[in-house]
């Protein structure tokens, strides 16, 4: 089946422009990204992959009525059904694949082949306008659908234009070195009655040290519940 990439990304546009969320870029599944044999009809299949840029998905999220239901995963049903209902104006066969649930799906590695953009110091991936203020929600994977990829176009990596990384020193437990995230000690910290309340009010220092897209930080909101999830 043969279909035209502008034609779905204008139809996929437009179900996630109001939600705050994007196409972020295409690529195609390799059979070394499938977690199982359960999944095998999508080996070469052309996907879409689907984030947010700054504060604008958030403001959808928390007008919508399971935002603070008291539920968990708020955020991820949220995604759930606003790709629900975008896959629904879509004619094609096609499976909404998520960066949460049961099934693990390399989302960072999709994200490198559909935008070409590589991993921070911190390992979060930057993106040249966004920086550090982007997100991964959904890829559209279209099995037995004729589309081809874009070529993608080289991406300056703007931590080499970096000569100071403020990012690696801002943390006030260190918890950010060449060797990579001590997840353990971050989470620690803030469980602490005695940690600097920015950290959870105002989010990670580390990465709002970053200078790359400065204009695109979250909202204070949401730097809150990213963290209040994280920190558990």
């Amino acid at each position: 089946m043969r279909a035209r990439r502008k034609e779905i990304e204008d139809i996929v546009s437009g179900g996630l422009a109001t939600n705050g969320l994007a196409a972020a870029g295409w690529f195609r599944i390799e059979p070394g990204d499938l977690p199982s044999d359960t999944h095998a009809s999508f080996a070469g299949a052309p996907a879409l992959l689907v984030g947010n840029r700054g504060g604008a998905m958030w403001r959808a999220f928390s007008a919508a009525s399971g935002h603070g239901d008291g539920r968990e995963t708020p955020l991820d049903r949220w995604t759930a059904r606003v790709m629900g209902e975008t896959g629904a104006r879509l004619h094609l066969p096609h499976a909404m694949l998520f960066p949460f649930g049961a099934t693990l799906w390399p989302f960072q590695r999709w994200a490198r082949r559909a935008m070409g953009i590589g991993p921070s110091p911190l390992g979060i991936l930057i993106h040249p306008q966004f920086g550090l203020w982007h997100a991964l929600r959904a890829a559209i994977v279209f099995p037995g659908v004729d589309i081809k990829p874009p070529r993608l176009e080289p991406v300056a990596h703007p931590c080499e234009r970096c000569d100071d990384k403020p990012c690696l020193s801002a943390c006030p437990v260190g918890a950010f070195d060449a060797q990579g995230f001590a997840v353990a000690a971050c989470r620690e910290y803030l469980r602490r009655s005695d940690r600097d309340p920015d950290c959870m009010d105002r989010g990670c220092a580390a990465r709002a040290a970053c200078p790359i897209g400065r204009e695109w930080r979250y909202d204070e909101d949401q730097v809150r519940f990213h963290m209040e999830s994280f920190g558990g």
